[in-house]
């Protein structure tokens, strides 16, 4: 495929993917269940595809992880206790992924400096342990494990960051942030006080995080 008939693709998926984004929005606002299964799996596949046509050096541990946040997505939909158990072991999965494709193409800046820029992101989910605790009952051990990821990804981000503020440091430190940003906004929504704007706002949210963290990527293959 030549290079202009792939960008006019790239851009179909990405007006795609905006789209079904809106459309999922919609269905949250609305609590539409039947809107929201029909839509909701489509997103990060189509994203995925977006991936594939704009990179010459595939990351096929990426696409796993985008596979498993392909799952956590679906079983999200439903808001049973197993459901959110199965979701959160799927995110957890992705978490563990991504970790590991940043940490490998990102250097470590310092460990005092990586201990000062973690305290704010320990502080955020400490702060939601204690006001959820009560209602998490045999999920305390899986929100833990999730925030353990987002506490030490948060710490990172930042100090490399601090250390230098090139593209790649700025685009992983804005999604974690909006990540961070969507564990809160979700476990108080489950465990403390629901208000109908919380989950249309985290999907909003959630993926332009996953578009930043696809732009990401795409610099990661360029500096191979």
């Amino acid at each position: 495929m030549e290079r202009k008939e792939k960008n006019k693709l790239i851009l179909v998926l990405e007006v795609l993917y905006v789209l079904v984004t809106l459309v999922v929005v919609f269905g949250e606002f609305q609590k539409d269940y039947d809107l929201l299964v029909y839509s909701r799996p489509f997103l990060l596949p189509v994203l995925g595809a977006v991936y594939i046509f704009s990179t010459k050096k595939r990351n096929y541990l990426y696409l796993l992880a985008l596979f498993f946040g392909w799952l956590a997505n679906i079983f999200f939909i439903k808001q049973t206790d197993e459901a959110l158990v199965n979701g959160g072991i799927c995110y957890l999965l992705f978490w563990v992924m991504m970790t590991y494709l940043i940490l490998v193409n990102t250097k470590f800046s310092d460990i005092k400096l990586f201990i000062i820029a973690i305290i704010p992101f320990m502080f955020v989910f400490s702060y939601i342990l204690q006001l959820i605790y009560v209602n998490l009952y045999g999920s305390v051990y899986l929100y833990f494990s999730n925030a353990v990821f987002m506490v030490f990804l948060g710490g990172y981000s930042l100090s490399a960051y601090f250390l230098e503020s090139n593209k790649a440091n700025t685009y992983l430190l804005i999604a974690i942030i909006m990540f961070t940003f969507i564990q809160f906004i979700i476990s108080i929504d489950l465990y403390y006080v629901s208000f109908s704007l919380y989950r249309p706002l985290a999907f909003v949210i959630f993926a332009t995080a996953q578009m930043i963290l696809l732009r990401l990527m795409l610099l990661f293959d360029v500096q191979k």
